[in-house]
């Protein structure tokens, strides 16, 4: 298993990633991994492995396709997902 990516969180993103929203179509493990995000100060860390990584940004992605009738919440979940890819993309460099 690859270890842990340190993801660094804004608050906006930290609250959109345990929204009610997003939260109810994450697998239980996810749910609990999105749940233990760490808070020190005013900074919040996500950390996740590689493989769940991709999943999490898999299933932000099919949740932002499915909410046609929210489109402040689509492009919110879009600009998470754009995120969390280039925090993939250069740990796998």
């Amino acid at each position: 298993m690859s270890s842990p990516i340190k993801i660094p969180l804004t608050e906006s993103q930290k609250n959109r990633l345990q929204s009610k929203e997003l939260t109810t179509y994450l697998e239980p493990e996810m749910a609990r991994t999105i749940s233990t995000i760490v808070s020190k100060g005013n900074k919040y860390y996500l950390y996740m492995d590689p493989t769940n990584l991709e999943d999490l940004i898999d299933t932000i992605c099919s949740v932002a396709n499915h909410e046609e009738y929210n489109l402040k919440l689509t492009k919110q979940l879009d600009l998470l997902a754009t995120y969390l890819e280039k925090i993939l993309e250069k740990n796998e460099q």
